[in-house]
């Protein structure tokens, strides 16, 4: 792969991470919104459920705006952590 291929991934990963951080954020303030309900108010599992994906758009969205596409990188690990 070239590098301006490679850029070019890089940065497509980058925008569906800032495009998950935006849904992740609408989803989330639209709960807020209906945050002042009275005490003893049963959950709905449509809240539950959109609480769920605002929760995995914001943090996938965090991890792919920030590492792109160095997200799923091997690092090397010591030799403590690699002995059976």
């Amino acid at each position: 792969m070239s590098r301006g291929n490679r850029i070019i991934e890089d940065l497509r990963l980058r925008g569906a991470g800032l495009a998950l951080l935006a849904v992740g954020a609408m989803v989330m303030r639209h709960l807020f919104k209906g945050a002042p309900l009275p005490r003893g108010h049963a959950v709905a599992l449509a809240e539950v459920g959109l609480a769920a994906i605002g929760f995995l758009g914001l943090s996938l969205g965090t991890a792919l705006s920030a590492l792109g596409a160095r997200l799923l990188d091997q690092v090397e690990l010591s030799e403590r952590w690699t002995r059976n």
